[in-house]
């Protein structure tokens, strides 16, 4: 019996055993379940309080930068232009009435400069804006001052009131410039100053002629005025006039005096490729362009200009001369006043027009003396004369072909290159005629209101009714109780019925509503 005790204690003992390694075991086993419960769930609240940055590798890109523009070529003026001012604005058209720069320009040349337009001219500094054929600024946007030995100069503002003198080419190449306001650059030198005395460097800055000058002149526009930058000093011809210590001379541009210093010269009175004229001690001397005196003229020559073949002067208190080359009188006129010159060739004395050649314009003046001259056209020149009693316009061209004669009138006046205007002298107030310079039919009003160039308000005879003539015919009939004009436009009256009409450059008539 001990032996099946033992042995059930034995077999007890160990089914204890058992179920303690089984009770162990699961309680190992749901201790490990928490333990991985908590650690996912402290996973979870990690994860849940943990920024996740994503990170990619991209190629690398290349930025391709804009290409710069090319830089602007200006595009000159060509032949078929030209300059035309219409109601007081100026703009450029074509031969085939095409407008080119509209009427903007309160001012501006008459002419081209190398195929470029001088506009907004300003009289006091003598500068003004130079444009293209489309209306853009020529190489820099500042002043236009002058064009001389092949560039043009420029006043630049390069802020804060920063002035430099800048000198482009043809091209628009800047080839030189300067601070503050320069002297005209001229025969490959430019006038400068440094304490107060002057000299000349070329266009790198290197200089030719030491500052040694109290002050400069050119015979044409005066001593240099520090305060007031003059745009034209400089050599002409190779020449300048110079002074030292009060005293006067003329230098070429190596620095060697042709005319030497002299206190009796008192001015510098003109250059140019003919002349060097100077005034001394009362007289006035001409030398020829390497300073050789041709000759003296008693009195000081107040007035001068270069003709073909010669030279024109006015002296005080002696009238007026014509020296040929040489410097041999050829002409003078001990009364005249005033100076009539006529294609830098022609002047009028003595009631003719002569030449620096001795040489009379009219062979014939069929007893008629010269009123005067004036010029209507860059190509057409017209020369006006007329006898005291009765009254005879006679007009010609430099072929001394008589292009109209004109009688009985008064007061006579051209309108364009086409029509003169005069007043009859036949009647108290007189009737206004309108006469073709190269003859044709004349026109009889009686009154003539001139609105422009090309536009004419008139009064037919009787006084009752009025019309427009515009450039060579009446446009607008005859019919109107008014008409008036205001800022280019033209009111026409009739009866009640008013209408309001704007006349182009060209003759066109817009009605405006």
């Amino acid at each position: 019996m001990k032996n099946k005790r033992i042995l059930v204690i034995t077999c007890g003992a160990a089914a204890t055993v058992i179920l303690v390694i089984c009770i162990v075991a699961a309680r190992s086993a749901a201790s490990n379940r928490r333990a991985a419960a908590a650690a996912v769930e402290a996973s979870i609240r990690a994860a849940q309080n943990t920024t996740v940055r994503t990170y990619t590798t991209q190629s690398p890109t290349t930025t391709t930068e804009p290409e710069p523009e090319p830089p602007y070529v200006p595009v000159k003026f060509t032949e078929d232009m030209y300059p035309l001012q219409h109601n007081e604005r100026w703009g450029v058209v074509s031969n085939n009435n095409e407008i080119i720069i509209d009427f903007q320009y309160t001012t501006a040349s008459s002419d081209f400069l190398n195929g470029y337009w001088c506009v907004d001219c300003q009289s006091y500094t003598k500068t003004c804006s130079l444009i293209d054929a489309n209306g853009r600024p020529v190489f820099s946007e500042g002043n236009f001052d002058g064009y001389s030995d092949g560039l043009y100069m420029f006043y630049t503002d390069r802020g804060d009131h920063d002035i430099w003198t800048e000198f482009y080419d043809d091209s628009g190449n800047l080839e030189y410039a300067t601070k503050g306001y320069s002297l005209r650059y001229s025969c490959g030198l430019i006038p400068v100053q440094r304490d107060n005395y002057f000299g000349f460097r070329d266009q790198d800055g290197e200089t030719v002629i030491p500052e040694q000058f109290n002050d400069i002149s050119d015979g044409v526009h005066g001593k240099y005025r520090v305060q007031l930058p003059s745009n034209q000093l400089g050599f002409i011809a190779g020449r300048i006039g110079v002074s030292v210590n009060d005293t006067w001379g003329v230098i070429d541009t190596q620095g060697d005096y042709v005319i030497p210093l002299s206190k009796d010269i008192s001015a510098i009175l003109y250059l140019d490729k003919d002349f060097i004229i100077i005034a001394r001690s009362g007289k006035t001397e001409l030398y020829d362009h390497d300073g050789k005196i041709l000759s003296t003229l008693d009195g000081v020559a107040g007035s001068f200009a270069t003709l073909q073949n010669g030279a024109y002067l006015t002296l005080s208190c002696k009238g007026r001369i014509i020296v040929n080359k040489a410097g041999t009188v050829v002409a003078k006129d001990k009364y005249a006043v005033g100076m009539t010159i006529l294609k830098d060739e022609w002047v009028e004395t003595n009631g003719n027009f002569i030449n620096a050649l001795g040489d009379q314009f009219f062979a014939d003046n069929e007893g008629a003396g010269p009123l005067g001259t004036t010029t209507v056209s860059e190509n057409l020149q017209l020369i006006l004369k007329r006898t005291r009693s009765p009254y005879v316009f006679r007009i010609y061209d430099f072929n001394q072909k008589k292009l109209a004669e004109i009688s009985g009138v008064e007061d006579f006046k051209l309108w364009n290159e086409k029509y003169a205007i005069a007043r009859d002298k036949s009647r108290d107030g007189g009737l206004q005629h309108l006469i073709p310079l190269a003859g044709g039919k004349k026109y009889t009003f009686n009154e003539i209101e001139v609105v422009n160039e090309n536009t004419l308000i008139v009064h037919n005879e009787d006084g009752t009714y009025y019309g427009v003539f515009v450039i060579d015919q009446l446009a607008i009939p005859m019919e109107y109780n008014s008409i008036s004009s205001s800022n280019g436009q033209l009111k026409l009256q009739k009866g009640p019925v008013a209408t309001t009409i704007e006349i182009a450059w060209n003759g066109t008539i817009t009605e405006i509503e």
